[in-house]
């Protein structure tokens, strides 16, 4: 089975793409694999509890945005396989 990685920052550009990579996936047919990379710039002053209070919550609201997103998805295409994955790192161009 062939799968679609669909990165996304929850922007409409990304939206777009999304809804592009659902009807791509669904004539193939292909999973998709939604992704979510959030970062943490680390300052001199935060403590360690901050940053992981801050990642706990900035991990907490891509998850909820990521299970609305595919439950839409699902609603329209329920035989759709869809995954969704939130990672904390740096994306570079």
């Amino acid at each position: 089975m062939k799968t679609i990685l669909v990165p996304t920052d929850f922007s409409q550009p990304a939206n777009n793409a999304l809804a592009y990579a659902t009807g791509l996936a669904v004539k193939l047919p292909a999973r998709l694999l939604l992704l979510h990379v959030f970062w943490i710039p680390g300052y001199e002053s935060d403590t360690p509890n901050e940053v992981a209070a801050e990642e706990d919550d900035l991990r907490a609201d891509a998850v909820s945005h990521l299970l609305t997103t595919v439950a839409n998805i699902h609603a329209k295409h329920p035989e759709l396989a869809v995954e969704s994955l939130v990672m904390n790192g740096f994306v570079g161009d």
